[in-house]
């Protein structure tokens, strides 16, 4: 039985990139917004329960998601998957937490501020 090849970007990746979660991350990275809204359904409930540990219909909630996931997209260019497991890395990136100095500056398009 012969495994079926892989297309595109995901033909050149390294083997620890070809995680559907790691992927997603690295495209973040190169300001792929379609990669960001896959990842915020893969993610979404697990990013909900770390930020939101009263759950998800606690006051504020809906804001802290979003500046999660705010969080995760100006770092995805940092992320560096033999450094980090993804959901280590996605965790530290969600923790509730006001924006440093040392952010990331925002990229251009519509996700930046």
């Amino acid at each position: 039985m012969s495994t079926p090849a892989l297309v595109g970007s995901e033909r050149d990746a390294p083997q620890p990139c070809r995680g559907r979660v790691t992927h997603l991350v690295l495209r973040c990275g190169q300001g792929d917004e379609a990669a960001l809204g896959d990842l915020f359904d893969l993610t979404y409930f697990f990013v909900a329960a770390a930020v939101n540990p009263g759950g998800v219909r606690s006051a504020g909630a809906d804001a802290r998601v979003v500046e999660a996931f705010w969080r995760i997209w100006r770092h995805s260019p940092a992320y560096v998957p033999s450094e980090a497991g993804v959901a280590a890395w996605v965790l530290e990136q969600v923790r509730d937490r006001p924006a440093s100095p040392s952010d990331p500056a925002p990229r251009s398009g519509n996700l930046s501020r």
